[in-house]
């Protein structure tokens, strides 16, 4: 239901594992937005948000940051609920 959902906002599940989801979404301003909700051992799990693209300026990398809709915002937590439920990500028995 929750990856039915996100494809309404535009976003394609990509990938998931025991270690997170990602999901794609190809922008009018020409980029491809990322969001994913990752494991973290130590139980404070995150989600991100970013451009796909990673630049090379002045020997330095730079990704952009990108700005999330709210009800995605709500849909990547129950995402990380699920996928809490579904790996035991609290369990801290990922190896």
């Amino acid at each position: 239901m929750i990856d039915r959902l996100m494809k309404n906002y535009g976003y394609n599940l990509t990938e998931e594992t025991k270690y997170g989801a990602y999901y794609e979404k190809s922008e009018p301003q020409n980029y491809t937005h990322v969001v994913c909700v990752l494991h973290k051992h130590n139980g404070k799990h995150i989600m991100q948000s970013y451009d796909k693209e990673v630049l090379k300026i002045s020997g330095k990398y730079v990704c952009d940051g990108v700005g999330v809709e709210i009800p995605v915002l709500f849909l990547m937590w129950l995402k990380a609920k699920k996928l809490g439920v579904k790996y035991h990500w609290n369990k801290h028995n990922l190896e």
